[in-house]
C-alpha cells in the first residue's frame, strides 16, 4: 500500500499521534454523560475501550477537562 493511498484522519495539531479531534472529545464526554455505554462509544468510533475510558477519566485529553 502507498502512502498517498492511506486515508489521513484530521488530527489536532498538539499531537500529530492524537486519536480524536477537540471537539469529537467533548461529543464523546457528552455521549458518556447521557447514557452511552464507554464499549458502545469504542464501537463507534473505531478504538479500543481503554482509549474511551483514558478520555472519559481523564487519564488523556487532560486540557479539555
Amino acid at each position: 500500500m502507498n502512502l498517498n493511498e492511506i486515508p489521513t484522519i484530521k488530527r489536532d495539531r498538539r499531537n500529530w499521534r492524537a486519536k480524536f479531534t477537540d471537539d469529537q472529545v467533548r461529543e464523546i464526554k457528552a455521549l458518556h454523560a447521557s447514557g452511552h455505554s464507554m464499549k458502545a462509544l469504542a464501537i463507534d468510533y473505531g478504538v479500543h475501550y481503554s482509549t474511551i475510558c483514558g478520555l472519559i477519566h481523564g487519564y488523556n485529553y487532560k486540557r479539555l477537562r
